[in-house]
């Protein structure tokens, strides 16, 4: 492929058909049509490649475009027709550097899917494993840079001329630029779900990502297990048509909606706050479900991670919404929302709660309608008021939330019955115990030595709450809304340094009792005391103790540095 001549041929089309739509959206916007999401995913899709990606990555973009766009922009179709299997053949051997007939025992030229970057094949391996092999387009890289290099002059364009409004161009081009380049090496795409695979694998939960082999794998070409069930999509088409007599015959090979729906959102939820890594587009399309009713995943194009900040944001929301604590989850949405403006946000801070109060009562609520129920309606509605306020979400957060808002969707339509509050609180009870497990000894498990250790924990996590909010919070929101609560942060850090003051005091208690009253004085009241406090619950208190002492000090150091 010449370079320079490609770069004219695919420039000269990308003009034509942008000229063309934007007569037509131009159109559309003066006629007030609904048509406009339609033909901006009909646009992108026959650009195909980076124009592609450009779509997926502005379908997790609540907070820039209308729900109608983002939902539009959702299904669309990542599709190519399929390059001939002699270079597909060729692609193979030149990644992995040996004949394909040294590679796999058996290769069907027939592709059983083929989108914009990659085409997939059956093969056999050379232990007899059935597999697939994910194999690149030829030329793909070179329409990527293309595609790239003229999206770069159009929207810095588009943005001097004010056509983009608040978007923040650079940094959408940065998030393009970085996806496109992870897609088009397979390498990363492998990494990934090799960590999934052994991550799930290891969780106890009935869920799986596909063994990946490394040494079959490269640049252009992933070789992965195949799994093969009943897809998520023809499940849910069976369950809207009632078709009984076929859901009875899955139900013989332990294949239910009900067991697929709260799996399925069990799954999300451990990948998403347990492993920190999940995958990003869990729609039915991707999911199957095996014999047995294990989940099964394929298709890692599109994978998130969490990093500390978010999962903390995160976690600290789906605790609260478990627990319909409405003032965590708003502060919690407030710590998303990224830069926030110098202004008055208290308006926004009352509609948001009123919305969260809203979903949660209709959670509860029995014939509630399924539109109400889904945590989907709680964040699109959400995503209009951050839009109306003209704040931001990071790429990263609305990735995490697009999944699970399209798992949540899934789940639903599967279950309608199923109550997602029961399951969030169940998932972190259970977090919870799993932690305790693994820190207490193996001989202590009985129910109250874990119930004491709930509840010591609990105290921790307050107490660690109230120290953010007084070390974060109120000096944020002071500057949030233009005001300085300085009575407030007063009044707290007296408090805080009592507690700090009690907590040493315990401390020194509790070791003295142990170390001098019950030697020597076994019959006082603190040698008794301290006695009650065996074996590893002192060391618990302690412990304790000494978080609140820590936390207290954390606290005036960085006040001291303000």
């Amino acid at each position: 492929m010449r370079p320079i001549p490609f770069y004219i041929s695919r420039t000269a089309a990308t003009l034509l058909l942008t000229s063309v739509f934007g007569i037509r959206f131009a159109l559309t916007f003066l006629r007030r049509s609904s048509d406009g999401p339609r033909l901006l995913r009909t646009y992108l899709e026959r650009l195909g490649a980076a124009f592609v990606k450009l779509g997926q990555v502005l379908a997790m973009r609540y907070d820039l475009l209308p729900a109608a766009y983002c939902e539009e922009l959702s299904v669309l179709l990542d599709r190519l027709a399929p390059s001939p299997s002699a270079v597909i053949v060729r692609t193979i051997e030149l990644d992995l550097g040996k004949p394909v007939a040294e590679l796999f025992r058996t290769f069907d030229p027939e592709p059983l899917s083929s989108a914009s970057v990659a085409q997939v094949h059956a093969i056999t391996l050379l232990n007899g494993q059935r597999a697939v092999v994910k194999v690149k387009h030829p030329g793909v890289d070179a329409r990527y840079r293309v595609d790239l290099a003229n999206l770069r002059i159009v929207m810095r364009l588009a943005s001097y001329l004010g056509l983009l409004g608040r978007v923040d161009v650079e940094a959408l081009l940065r998030e393009l630029t970085r996806l496109s380049e992870e897609e088009l090496d397979f390498r990363h795409e492998a990494r990934n779900i090799y960590v999934l695979h052994d991550l799930m694998s290891a969780d106890g939960v009935d869920h799986k990502a596909p063994a990946v082999y490394l040494a079959l794998s490269g640049r252009s070409v992933i070789t992965m297990e195949r799994l093969d069930g009943v897809w998520a999509r023809e499940l849910l088409s069976a369950v809207e048509r009632r078709d009984l007599p076929l859901l009875d015959q899955w139900k013989q090979r332990g294949i239910t909606p009900e067991r697929t729906a709260s799996l399925l959102l069990r799954s999300v939820l451990e990948q998403c706050f347990t492993h920190r890594i999940f995958h990003a587009d869990p729609h039915a399309g991707n999911i199957v479900v095996m014999d047995g009713g294990t989940l099964g995943y394929v298709d890692f194009g599109l994978v998130g991670w969490l990093d500390e900040k978010l999962w903390a944001q995160q976690f600290a929301l789906n605790q609260a919404l478990a627990e319909g604590n409405i003032h965590r989850a708003w502060e919690a949405i407030l710590d998303m929302l990224e830069p926030l403006p110098a202004r008055d946000l208290s308006g926004f801070e009352m509609d948001v709660k009123a919305l969260l109060m809203d979903w949660l009562f209709a959670t509860r609520v029995p014939g509630t309608s399924l539109a109400e129920r889904s945590s989907a309606t709680l964040f699109l509605r959400l995503f209009a008021m951050v839009r109306q306020c003209g704040l931001n979400m990071s790429p990263a957060t609305l990735r995490l939330i697009r999944a699970l808002m399209t798992s949540d969707i899934v789940t639903l339509r599967l279950d309608p019955s199923l109550d997602r509050i029961v399951e969030l609180r169940a998932y972190f009870e259970d977090r919870l115990k799993a932690e305790l497990q693994r820190e207490l000894p193996g001989r202590l498990t009985a129910d109250s030595a874990r119930q004491a250790m709930l509840g010591l924990l609990t105290s921790v996590r307050t107490f660690q709450g109230v120290v953010d909010a007084t070390r974060k919070r109120l000096p944020e929101l002071g500057r949030r809304y233009r005001q300085e609560p300085t009575s407030y942060e007063r009044a707290s850090e007296a408090m805080l340094r009592c507690v700090r003051a009690l907590a040493g005091a315990a401390i020194l208690a509790i070791a003295v009792g142990r170390w001098a009253a019950m030697p020597f004085f076994p019959e006082s009241y603190w040698a008794r005391a301290a006695a009650s406090l065996g074996g590893w619950s002192w060391g618990a208190a302690v412990a304790a103790m000494l978080i609140l002492v820590t936390s207290g000090a954390a606290l005036r150091r960085d006040r001291a540095r303000r």
